[in-house]
């Protein structure tokens, strides 16, 4: 009973051993169960008719760090063109510090759990002088609070502002 991509499966049984999918198929219990009464000893059964069953969905590519600042009203990114939103938005960020990290983390990682992602690839690159070495150690903090599958990648900027770059001086490297 493998399905074929984009196929849906009706019916069918998810047998799921130490988080792991192990098994996809109509009564997996009973035909996988090498213990006589049809049940695989530290297997539960989960009775989830009705419901609707589908692969966790993969975030590639995410800012978690500027979850505080989407829904500013003097920030309006719908009333400003990128550069002068960028503007606004890097002094906010410049004063971001290891406790913001994780809180921003925690809303942004939730944020996409309750949307059925399993996996996240958060692109860091504020180090603000302000933000101290632990920065990514706060969001794989909060990636294990959560149980979400966590990828850190790693930015910088190097251009002052003063050759053009819009990072104010408290957030380049």
């Amino acid at each position: 009973h493998r399905g074929v991509a984009g196929t849906v499966l009706n019916g069918v049984d998810i047998l799921v051993r130490d988080g792991e999918i192990i098994g996809l198929g109509p009564d997996l219990p009973r035909t996988l169960a090498p213990i006589g009464v049809g049940q695989e000893q530290g297997v539960e059964v989960v009775n989830c008719r009705g419901l609707t069953a589908y692969p966790g969905l993969i975030n590639t590519h995410h800012h978690f760090f500027q979850a505080f600042v989407r829904n500013l009203a003097p920030l309006d990114w719908t009333q400003l063109d990128v550069l002068a939103w960028l503007r606004k938005i890097y002094p906010v960020f410049a004063l971001v510090d290891e406790d913001c990290i994780y809180h921003s983390t925690v809303v942004s990682m939730a944020e996409l759990i309750k949307h059925g992602c399993t996996t996240a690839f958060d692109h860091q690159y504020n180090y603000s002088r302000r933000g101290g070495p632990f920065l990514v150690d706060r969001q794989f903090d909060a990636a294990n609070l959560l149980g979400l599958r966590f990828h850190a990648g790693r930015g910088c900027i190097t251009l002052p502002m003063a050759e053009g770059s819009t990072i104010p001086d408290a957030m380049r490297e």
